[in-house]
């Protein structure tokens, strides 16, 4: 294997170096090492070499603005090499730069900057860091990328996973890296997903004119052919993964009566005619009844059943100098836990409560790489899955189970760092039996499952997740239905029959 390290100081591993040359022989490439494996440092080392090679040759690193601190850090202490940043603020342009990084958000801003680079004859090459943003074809970035796709004669792709919780997403990624390797959106329907159509009654017109019309609806409840799909995304695709000594434990809880009471009643308006098309919204009303989150979640003093779990847990971590990471999906929910916590203080032993949230500036942000200490807890919702090391926490708690299993991935991959000091990562996963929270574990284990098939074990997700298939999604939606149209919780037992069934 040839060693690309550039300064001896800073010396590539063997793996690196095979994503390097895996990289480097291509001109279309996705790098998705697992999370914590050093992307950043592998993949400007990787460009730095093309810019050697070809002197005429431009780079243009596209990231977020949270990444923006990492790949500066690895350009210029690490690479020692000059590059310009374009954000939304004045660019910052270093005099030789043949390296540009621009921001997700800005980039529409930058286009003449770009094409003004192809005109003056420039060789481009194109790094999209966090690409699984690509994988809506009807997202801003994704048409603006589109636009410009054209300009480049080398784009690579860096992501942790390149599936998110289903394959089309991934066709879309695919496609923006080049449209011959998967083919038309029909050929790819045809050949891999398994789809179901039924008619549905839509209302059409306008004003008196408006008439129902009934219309047959498509819907991907499988996949097929997933060998075939594997053997092509090889030749594009190099994964990395690194084992890690990861203990997984789940913490369960039964509500108390007035606690299904109000669950149920909140559920109702899933059975509602227009809930379809709501669906989701009515979910996440649903995780903050959970949650206990209402109008006065600031100054409700009474703890729900799920809230004396977590303080239980948080004891427990503390009196074992664990610091640790506390996943939810809300803001709201961040501030009920924060509240309590500070309330608790007496009883858990917490010294330090930190937050990296949506609301959490950068620079806060990056402070709280260096403030975590033993006594401490990080709340984070999505906002700190991404672009940040907290990996001087070696525990993490989702106190909401995410939807995507993306977002439980990178959650995950803040404490599994290939510098983490510990030898030993802790992953807890709270769980109000019977309600969503039930319903977005199971969603874990079968998200999961599909991306096990397709790229093999992934060692930041529960080892029964691989058994699980994908096209359980809709009986499962069908069983959180039917809990509510009989008025109670769905079982432990019921839940599990519904996974049994999706084992092969």
């Amino acid at each position: 294997m040839i060693d690309y390290t550039l300064r001896k100081d800073w010396p590539l591993t063997d793996d690196q170096n095979e994503i390097i040359d895996f990289m480097i022989k291509r001109n279309k490439a996705v790098c998705s090492a697992q999370t914590g494996f050093g992307k950043t440092y592998t993949m400007t080392t990787c460009v730095t070499h093309v810019l050697l090679k070809y002197p005429d040759t431009h780079a243009i690193f596209l990231v977020p603005q949270k990444a923006v601190k990492a790949f500066r850090k690895e350009l210029t202490e690490k690479l020692k090499i000059s590059f310009n940043t374009l954000t939304s603020a004045t660019p910052q342009m270093q005099k030789g730069a043949r390296i540009s990084i621009i921001t997700h958000t800005s980039l529409r801003k930058h286009l003449d900057y770009i094409n003004m680079l192809r005109e003056n004859g420039h060789r481009l090459i194109l790094l999209v860091d966090e690409a699984h943003c690509l994988e809506s074809n009807t997202s801003k970035i994704y048409e603006t990328v589109a636009s410009i796709r054209h300009l480049f004669s080398i784009v690579h792709f860096m992501t942790a996973t390149p599936l998110k919780n289903n394959i089309e997403g991934l066709y879309w990624l695919m496609y923006i890296l080049d449209p011959k390797i998967l083919g038309t959106w029909e050929y790819f329907k045809k050949m891999f997903l398994i789809i179901d159509k039924h008619p549905v009654i839509r209302l059409v017109g306008k004003g008196k004119n408006k008439y129902r019309k009934t219309v047959w609806e498509e819907e991907i409840v499988g996949y097929k052919n997933l060998q075939i799909l594997k053997n092509l995304l090889d030749k594009y695709i190099i994964i990395k993964q690194k084992e890690y000594n990861l203990k997984y434990y789940f913490h369960k809880t039964n509500l108390n009566k007035n606690e299904i009471d109000g669950y149920l009643e909140a559920g109702k308006g899933l059975l509602r005619d227009t809930a379809k098309d709501s669906f989701a919204v009515r979910m996440h009303d649903l995780q903050q009844v959970v949650d206990n989150i209402n109008e006065d979640h600031r100054v409700n003093d009474k703890l729900s059943s799920k809230e004396i779990l977590f303080v239980q847990l948080i004891k427990t971590k503390m009196d074992n100098n664990h610091p640790t990471l506390v996943y939810c999906d809300y803001n709201e929910v961040i501030d009920r836990l924060e509240l309590i916590l500070n309330k608790s203080k007496s009883i858990t032993g917490v010294k330090q409560i930190l937050k990296v949230t949506g609301d959490v500036s950068q620079k806060q942000r990056e402070k709280v790489e260096d403030l975590i200490d033993n006594k401490t807890v990080v709340l984070i919702t999505s906002a700190g899955t991404e672009s940040i090391n907290l990996q001087r926490a070696d525990s993490i708690v989702f106190y909401d189970i995410p939807f995507s299993i993306l977002t439980f991935i990178q959650a995950v991959g803040r404490v599994t760092r290939i510098d983490s000091k510990y030898s030993e990562q802790y992953v807890h996963i709270l769980e109000a039996v019977g309600t969503i929270d039930s319903y977005k574990r199971c969603l874990v284990q079968i998200n999961g499952g599909l991306i096990s098939n397709m790229f093999g074990k992934v060692e930041t997700l529960p080892l029964e997740v691989g058994q699980i298939d994908r096209n359980l999604t809709r009986q499962l939606k069908q069983g959180l239905l039917w809990c509510f149209k009989q008025n109670r919780l769905l079982t432990e037992e019921e839940l599990k029959q519904i996974l049994e069934e999706g084992k092969n």
